[in-house]
């Protein structure tokens, strides 16, 4: 399915992924670092839990590929 930005679920599942792997392998380093990690996981999982969906039955998505950005960390 796509989004009204043009993404699909497979390219936002896969960056996700590669993202929160990169935070998975530095948080296990030590405890400092993993006690940071799930706070701010909780913390944004809290923030977009309730964020409209724009993929699905209930959205507007157009399928139009609008944007090519591949957001960095």
């Amino acid at each position: 399915m796509t989004g009204a930005d043009g993404n699909t679920t497979s390219y936002r599942t896969k960056l996700l992924l590669t993202k929160s792997t990169k935070v998975v392998q530095a948080g296990t380093m030590s405890n400092a670092a993993f006690q940071r990690a799930i706070e701010v996981m909780d913390s944004l999982f809290n923030e977009i839990k309730d964020v409209p969906h724009d993929i699905g039955p209930n959205s507007n998505a157009t399928g139009r590929n609008t944007t090519e950005q591949v957001f960095e960390w």
